[in-house]
């Protein structure tokens, strides 16, 4: 696969996984801890994680993960998003 391509795909992953996330804050449910998220955005990474492997799945959480805080966030949704993607992809991945 040439390098357009890849770029190509990356970017649909990316905006994949921020549409996702993006849905998921316009429509919250109610859960029973304030912030909790079912993580939608964690289907592409399931999905990448298949295909691609751990280290595009973590760079990949890592752009959505600031896209969506500079976006609709603040530092404490930023620093918690990191920590709840990292530890749910490893999990997966585990």
């Amino acid at each position: 696969m040439n390098r357009s391509k890849k770029i190509a795909e990356y970017a649909l992953y990316t905006a994949l996984a921020f549409l996702f996330g993006y849905l998921e804050n316009l429509f919250p449910l109610p859960l029973p801890f304030p912030g909790m998220k079912i993580g939608f955005a964690n289907l592409i990474f399931l999905l990448t994680l298949y295909k691609k492997g751990l280290r595009y799945t973590l760079s990949l959480s890592l752009l959505r993960i600031v896209l969506s805080a500079f976006t609709f966030g603040s530092l404490f949704s930023l620093l918690y998003s990191l920590a709840g993607s990292i530890l749910s992809i490893f999990l997966m991945a585990f």
